[in-house]
């Protein structure tokens, strides 16, 4: 069985780095972002300019921001109640069917941020300048 305990921890530190980075980065990044972005819509606004498109930007990050807050907390509960599991099996089973399906969908939806958001904002190398511009 160690190589059962081996990918359940693997898979836990995965977890664990992935919902840390989340939070000290991906979300801050986003809420400061969104924040700059929203004050412009509002500044726009008192001086009688409407903003579509950044009133738009905005309530997609917002919506992104809660997405990703959300999912987080769902990865943080499956991963806590993997390693809770005795048995090597019954852990790998989870992270099989709760613990990678949770970090699939929250890397997708950092990933559909990470196209909203500005560059300046974003805390790490982006795709595009890592394929483009290395």
């Amino acid at each position: 069985m160690a190589k059962a305990e081996q990918y359940a921890k693997l898979i836990n530190i995965e977890a664990n780095t992935m919902t840390y980075m989340v939070r000290h980065m991906y979300l801050p990044a986003l809420m400061s972002y969104s924040g700059d972005l929203a004050t412009s819509v509002a500044t726009k606004a008192e001086l009688g300019i409407v903003s579509r498109a950044e009133k738009d930007i905005v309530q997609k990050l917002t919506a992104g921001i809660d997405a990703i807050y959300e999912l987080t907390s769902a990865l943080e509960d499956v991963a806590a109640k993997t390693s809770e599991k005795e048995m090597p099996a019954e852990r790998c089973a989870l992270c099989r069917d709760k613990v990678i399906p949770a970090m699939e969908a929250l890397r997708a939806q950092v990933d559909a941020m990470e196209r909203l958001c500005g560059e300046d904002y974003w805390p790490v190398p982006s795709y595009n300048q890592m394929l483009f511009y290395v």
